[in-house]
């Protein structure tokens, strides 16, 4: 099976229709259409992704990466991975090819292209989850491992991401850059970090709604009640 088809088979359908903001159960064509779309969209992912791993040390609302020479300021982050003695970030996108065909079936099919904008943000929560896997998969010494934190949640702010793109040149080695105000170009791109856990933890196994920590308060795929 290709890196494609497991992006494709991973996706979580509920995520689709969060994004959707369908409140109530959706029938039997509508399933279908968003599931042709679904299809449609996994044809057009070019899947890359960077991995960063480096040893942390924290203190206070501070986490400093000892070979990479970096320091980010969150007490957000700080907490959610105390304890933690080894940081990975991970750059991911799914490519531009999605984004030039929402582009265009919003000037042709407007309801394809919102489809589309969902499916994508799907399939790269799914190649999200899968490269945390490996990550899982690769160092089965580690006894617990941090949920996912991004650029954005809490008092990390987005302008994280430029400090991790210049520091370690995600713009030359994936394809992602950033616009003027630190979003990801490619949209359907993503940088999350994890860390190590001494035992399993409420962070590592606790709930992985993301929409409690993000600060984009008026996202339109906000969880409702968030």
């Amino acid at each position: 099976m290709t890196l494609e088809q497991t992006i494709l088979n991973g996706v979580d359908r509920n995520e689709i229709y969060r994004y959707l903001s369908a409140k109530r159960k959706v029938d039997d064509s509508w399933q279908t259409y968003v599931e042709a779309v679904l299809e449609e969209t996994g044809t057009l992912i070019l899947p890359n992704q960077l991995m960063i791993e480096d040893a942390i040390s924290i203190d206070a609302n501070q986490v400093k990466l000892i070979s990479s020479e970096l320091q980010l300021t969150s007490e957000n982050f700080a907490d959610h991975i105390k304890g933690g003695k080894r940081l990975w970030i991970v750059a991911a996108t799914l490519g531009h090819l999605i984004e030039r065909k929402i582009k265009y079936y919003f000037a042709v099919n407007p309801t394809r292209a919102v489809v589309m904008d969902a499916c994508g943000s799907a399939l790269i929560e799914s190649y999200c989850d899968i490269l945390e896997r490996s990550i899982k998969d690769a160092h089965t010494e580690v006894k617990g491992f941090t949920s996912r934190f991004s650029p954005g949640y809490g008092d990390l702010s987005l302008t994280t991401q430029r400090q991790l793109f210049e520091r370690f040149d995600i713009s030359k080695r994936t394809g992602i850059h950033l616009s003027e105000g630190d979003l990801m170009l490619p949209q359907k791109s993503v940088v999350f970090m994890i860390a190590d856990q001494p035992v399993d933890t409420p962070q590592s196994i606790g709930c992985q709604h993301k929409c409690a920590s993000c600060t984009l308060q008026h996202c339109i795929y906000r969880t409702e009640g968030m």
